[in-house]
């Protein structure tokens, strides 16, 4: 997964992200007041979604050994 950071607070960092570099058009925002503790995808990447591409990696990776 590739990710960029575009705006930081004292209550959210946001960042920019996708499977690949030529891929970074997914929105990710990382929440920390209280009561909103967590995170929200606000737009998923166009091409492929980087947990796709993760767990493919982990499974090949397992697999070959």
């Amino acid at each position: 997964m590739t990710a960029q950071r575009l705006s930081n607070t004292d209550r959210t960092v946001t960042y920019q992200y996708g499977a690949r570099a030529d891929d970074i058009t997914g929105l990710l925002v990382f929440r920390f007041s209280e009561g909103e503790e967590g995170f929200e995808i606000i737009k998923e990447p166009e091409k492929a979604s980087p947990w796709e591409v993760h767990v493919m990696r982990k499974k090949i990776s397992y697999e070959i050994g």
